[in-house]
């Protein structure tokens, strides 16, 4: 009894001792995080048939005996200290790739994917950087059955007759950095050919210079300084630029390039321009006067007898050789590296330019009168400052009479809906409104409006006249940039009584267009920054419309005190 308590009691202690070393292998897996292991090598490509190739990189590989797809044993094809080239066995299916070495099983973390049929795949290529035109060697698998190479969205031209382990192709033109992809047919199980692709692994990448080094300091330059750079693949520059500013000549000779600063260069990268694209260094800076405030900003017009004076504050002031305000010269009274205090006419607006030995920096807005600026009001009292004529925009007939009356009288009479008159500015080169803002808060269109006589069927049915302004941009039709066609007000109604009605319309309610519709305001979708901009306006439409679009008859009405007013 004894006997058998003790072989119970040994039996037990036996299967504790078996569990506990099957629960602590267990939990210790578990507690590993396979994220904290290093990966001891890598294959490409990731996929492929029984009989295709598969490239191993690694560290100390020369000791390797066998390599395994999974359960299977592949053929070594040969074998280096860093890389092993193995073919995948038949009877492989998708795992892990194993290799044994010195005792000890590697394994692979990613699984190498079997493909149910034969397939072209990319083991690697050289040069792994090239440009436009260079030729490029691809390793791989039943290359001899792609029928087209991409790099990236481009496609390169396939020289010669590729083998099945091995093709070459040249580089498109307008190359970027991305993977190459191999576009070929295969016969499906069910009998019809399918196109298919497949990419490589890792991109190729456009050659573009490397900038190591720039001498002397690109931070507090000088117009005319010699500049050295130094890097790699220097010899495919084809322009350097400063910011926008073209560089002109430069030199390449041993291994760096030399230039000069460009008149004009303030501050940006420097950028050198290869038949591929560009390279970009850090912010270079030129010794140039900042303006950080300028005081007033705006004050009524003055006559030339008078002065006004003008602080600016900045950085780099000493710099300053000249002051204008537009174009006239300023006379500067204190003069320190952070303060400028000048004098100019009281007539006299526009954007503060600082004159330096390196440039000239140009206050971000203008110094801008305030008041009215008169575009005509037919009776001379005021000095007219922007009018030139008005002209006929799709009447029929059409009367214009500007000297029996102190005021504009327009007669015009067919279709009446959608037409309109311009009132046109000076030529750009004789245009006062120049001088003043291009900020149309705070802006006004200001004018007197006397409907006289407007058939019953052609008024609102309160009475009423519709109209609205068309503010064209004297930048041309179609004008690119932040400027458009032109600018739409809201659409606007005024009584048809045979009085006269003042109008005031704020030029920041205006909206870009590149139609004069009678459209509302909320009617006309924004454009980004194509806000009206009161100094660039050469032409104002005054455009009519009525209850029926095909409304006919004649219309008789007055225009006068047309103005602008910036308050």
């Amino acid at each position: 009894m004894k006997k058998t308590d003790i072989l119970l009691k040994l039996s037990f202690a036996i299967l504790l001792l078996i569990f506990a070393a099957t629960g602590c292998k267990e939990t210790g897996d578990l507690l590993i995080d396979p994220v904290d292991y290093d990966n001891p090598f890598t294959f490409t490509p990731s996929h492929g048939a029984p009989g295709s190739t598969v490239a191993i990189q690694g560290g100390d590989l020369s000791g390797v005996t066998k390599v395994s797809f999974g359960s299977i044993e592949g053929e070594i094809l040969s074998q280096s200290g860093s890389s092993i080239s193995a073919v995948v066995p038949v009877g492989a299916l998708t795992s892990k790739i194993k290799m044994v070495k010195g005792g000890i099983v590697l394994t692979s973390r990613e699984s190498f994917v079997v493909d149910p049929s034969p397939i072209p795949s990319v083991i690697g290529f050289d040069p792994a950087i090239a440009g436009s035109g260079d030729v490029i060697t691809i390793t791989g698998n039943l290359l001899d059955q792609v029928d087209s190479v991409f790099i990236g969205d481009l496609k390169a031209e396939i020289q010669g007759t590729p083998a099945a382990t091995e093709m070459q192709i040249v580089a498109p033109v307008g190359l970027q950095t991305g993977k190459i992809r191999l576009f070929y047919t295969y016969l499906t199980h069910y009998g019809m050919y399918k196109p298919a692709e497949a990419a490589s692994e890792t991109v190729l990448t456009l050659a573009l210079p490397i900038i190591t080094g720039i001498e002397p300091d690109i931070t507090a330059l000088n117009i005319g300084d010699e500049i050295v750079i130094s890097g790699s693949l220097l010899d495919k520059v084809t322009k350097v630029e400063f910011g926008t500013i073209d560089a002109g000549t430069f030199t390449y000779d041993n291994g760096v390039i030399t230039c000069n600063v460009p008149e004009g260069a303030t501050t940006g990268t420097i950028k050198l321009t290869c038949p591929d694209g560009a390279t970009e260094s850090a912010i270079f800076m030129v010794n140039l006067p900042s303006i950080d405030l300028f005081l007033p900003q705006k004050g009524a017009e003055g006559v030339a007898t008078d002065s006004r004076s003008f602080v600016v504050d900045g950085t780099n002031l000493s710099l300053v050789t000249q002051v204008l305000v537009g174009t006239t010269d300023a006379t500067i009274h204190t003069h320190t590296d952070t303060k400028i205090i000048f004098t100019v006419p009281a007539n006299t607006a526009g954007f503060i330019s600082l004159v330096a030995e390196n440039g000239t920096v140009v206050s971000s807005i203008p110094f801008i009168f305030t008041g009215e600026f008169w575009v005509n009001d037919w009776s001379t009292v005021f000095p007219v400052d922007r009018y030139s004529h008005i002209q006929n925009n799709g009447f029929g007939g059409f009367v214009l009479d500007e000297t029996t009356n102190p005021y504009a009288s327009i007669s015009a009479d067919g279709d009446i809906n959608g037409k309109s008159i311009y009132i046109w500015g000076p030529n750009d080169g004789n245009d006062k409104f120049l001088l003043f803002t291009p900020n149309p808060d705070g802006v006004y269109l200001e004018f007197d409006l006397n409907v006289m006589a407007l058939p019953d069927t052609l008024k609102q049915t309160d009475g009423t006249l519709k109209f609205k302004i068309f503010a064209m941009d004297a930048r041309g039709w179609g004008a690119s940039g932040e400027y458009s066609y032109g600018y739409n007000s809201p659409t606007s109604y005024v009584p048809a009584d045979g009085e006269w009605h003042h109008i005031s319309m704020h030029l920041n309610n205006f909206r870009a267009s590149n139609n004069s519709g009678l459209y509302t305001a909320d009617q006309v979708t924004t454009i980004s920054g194509a806000f009206c901009h009161p100094n660039s306006l050469r032409i104002l439409a005054f455009v009519v419309g009525t209850p029926n679009p095909s409304g006919k008859g004649t219309i008789t009405y007055a225009l006068d005190n047309i103005k602008f007013v910036i308050n």
